[in-house]
């Protein structure tokens, strides 16, 4: 069994597609889908509701590590697959992540959803998904928004992803980086991402932005320091 963990914060517009296309796959796979709600959105409750066999719970601390954590908390697979909101699955990913083993962790490939880019943007999109992809195959650390997935067992070892802060994805994958003996997987098969963000705020600059944060959790900035540079 796989638990699909998708934390949200005022995603009822967003999440309804997200739920259609999974809702289909659940027809032929077996999984268990959890959405944790940041605030009890009445929006996303209502769309997740929708769907009887999706479990909606609130999240008792704000922030996407407490989101994840909370849902891996309640979680009744074996494998933990965390989902963001504006993310689809390709069909059969149950099959390409393959056999389950307690060491087990890993992400797919992602794609852009391109239907609301410009020419322009597209050509910057493409640039930023293929030096993304690059790094994922070359070892580097997974995102969020590569649906990072792991066994139950190597999550609750690892203490699961960093709480109250941000790079909660980077966090954990440097972490498991660091073990040894782990079955790292990476699905070639690839997520379809929206880019909302490079395109509410510039590819460019968006871009820029989130290779200065990274810069910055490296170098040991966290917490309120980081956040401000993410707002900023």
């Amino acid at each position: 069994m796989i638990s699909v963990i998708i934390p949200t914060y005022k995603e009822g517009k967003t999440i309804q597609s997200t739920l259609d296309a999974l809702d289909v796959q659940q027809q032929t796979q077996a999984f268990e889908i959890i959405l944790v709600d940041a605030t009890d959105d009445e929006e996303t409750k209502r769309a997740a509701q929708n769907f009887h066999q999706v479990r909606y719970v609130v999240s008792d601390q704000f922030g996407r590590g407490n989101q994840q954590n909370h849902g891996a908390s309640i979680a009744t697979g074996e494998i933990l697959l965390f989902l963001h909101a504006d993310t689809m699955l390709p069909d059969g990913w149950q099959d390409l992540i393959g056999e389950y083993q307690e060491n087990l962790y890993g992400a797919f490939l992602k794609k852009f959803d391109f239907s609301e880019a410009t020419i322009g943007q597209k050509i910057l999109l493409k640039c930023v998904l293929a030096f993304s992809n690059l790094k994922v195959r070359a070892g580097y650390e997974f995102l969020g928004d590569n649906a990072i997935f792991i066994s139950k067992k190597l999550f609750v070892e690892v203490g699961g992803f960093s709480e109250g802060q941000l790079m909660e994805d980077v966090a954990i994958s440097r972490t498991l980086r660091k073990q040894k003996g782990l079955e790292r997987r990476v699905i070639k098969s690839p997520v379809i991402t929206s880019p909302r963000r490079f395109l509410q705020h510039g590819v460019v600059a968006t871009a820029w932005l989130m290779a200065r944060i990274r810069r910055s959790y490296g170098r040991g900035i966290t917490g309120d320091n980081l956040r401000r540079k993410y707002k900023g």
